[in-house]
């Protein structure tokens, strides 16, 4: 699948490389859920993970983080291998190992339906980011929005291709919070019924299998509807103690990722400023962080990445700019993103892009 132009952005489901500044970085158990699909698809977890460029011994580190980049990897990877139609369906109903890895006592815990959603949008940048989550009360029923596009929704519709990946990132999100839910619940809990923004797939009777509701499609948001008598129902496994416990633990974990993105974040500004001065080392970056240049190197090693890796995506992103919005020379290109020679910036645009940096130029012209 490739990338597909639009004024906004699929957060959930782009598949593609993250902004070299404002990171962000999710818990390695964020993909627990898509290593068990992996798993009960024959696909074996450690090549999956060597394939998207993840450290697999620093899966299920309580320090260690993944970017949305690498998360998107996985996601990617999967739905090729799978070739599964109703791909974000399945994938939604193993979501719910996730969020138990990261949350699961925080949720397990809860008084009611109402404060486990409202602790899921409290900490959903933990739990289950770039989805725009809303909770919205009527007088009979709850509906749980869920927004996984920034930008105009009719530039989707343009392209059959942006609406398929939005389709497998709402089918993900709607599918792995009510999954989630359910493991809460008796068996006999149901929901009023279930929208979708995107058109009626081909494969729309799966939706039933999940969801067990009348389906709509092609709404004015994406929402799943549940009764304000399920909603506040006192749930069995409440634990008022070991909820307050549980709470405590997500948000160090919270803290513990926001110090991590600020980290990641300074390093790739310094990175930015300095690109094509002999300024730019790990040293000089650990400085700026007041650490030793070893201890950074620690630090991005648990963020799976690098300070190598950093200045590669860093070039990339600045070469790609210049050749789609500027008409300087590829041989200045080159030099303002710090490579020596012209022939070092052809062999490595061409390993970032597939291309040469002339047939880029090129095809956006």
């Amino acid at each position: 699948m490739n990338d597909t132009t639009t004024s906004g952005t699929i957060t959930l489901g782009n598949f593609t490389s993250g902004k070299t500044t404002g990171e962000r970085l999710l818990p390695t158990h964020i993909i627990a859920g898509m290593l068990d699909l992996a798993i009960r698809n024959n696909i074996p977890s450690e090549a999956l993970l060597k394939e998207v460029g993840i450290d697999p011994s620093t899966i299920g580190e309580a320090t260690a983080h993944l970017s949305g980049a690498q998360v998107s990897g996985v996601v990617f990877a999967l739905y090729q291998k799978l070739e599964d139609p109703a791909f974000g369906l399945h994938l939604g109903e193993s979501v719910h190992r996730s969020i138990h890895a990261i949350a699961g006592d925080l949720f397990s815990s809860s008084a009611s339906l109402r404060q486990a959603f409202n602790k899921l949008v409290l900490y959903q940048d933990l739990i289950i980011p770039f989805v725009e989550l809303e909770i919205i009360e009527s007088e009979k029923y709850i509906d749980i929005t869920m927004e996984v596009f920034e930008g105009d929704f009719n530039d989707l519709l343009k392209s059959g291709e942006a609406m398929a990946l939005y389709a497998v990132s709402s089918e993900i999100i709607a599918s792995g919070i009510w999954c989630t839910a359910k493991q809460f619940l008796s068996n006999d809990s149901a929901l009023l019924e279930a929208g979708f923004r995107h058109p009626e797939p081909k494969y729309a009777k799966e939706y039933q299998s999940i969801f067990k509701c009348p389906i709509l499609f092609q709404q004015a948001r994406t929402y799943i509807r549940i009764s304000k008598t399920l909603f506040d129902k006192t749930l069995y496994g409440a634990l008022p103690e070991s909820h307050k416990k549980a709470e405590q633990k997500v948000e160090q974990r919270l803290r513990q990722l926001k110090k991590s993105e600020t980290i990641l974040n300074s390093v790739k500004a310094f990175v930015k400023e300095h690109i094509s001065n002999e300024e730019l080392s790990l040293e000089n970056a650990a400085k700026q962080l007041f650490m030793t240049g070893r201890t950074l190197q620690r630090a991005l090693k648990m963020e799976n990445t690098s300070f190598i890796d950093i200045r590669d995506n860093v070039r990339a992103e600045i070469a790609r700019d210049y050749l789609e919005n500027s008409s300087k020379s590829i041989e200045e290109i080159s030099s303002l993103v710090g490579f020596a020679d012209a022939s070092g910036f052809y062999t490595a645009f061409k390993r970032w892009y597939g291309v040469s940096p002339g047939s880029f130029r090129k095809s956006e012209h």
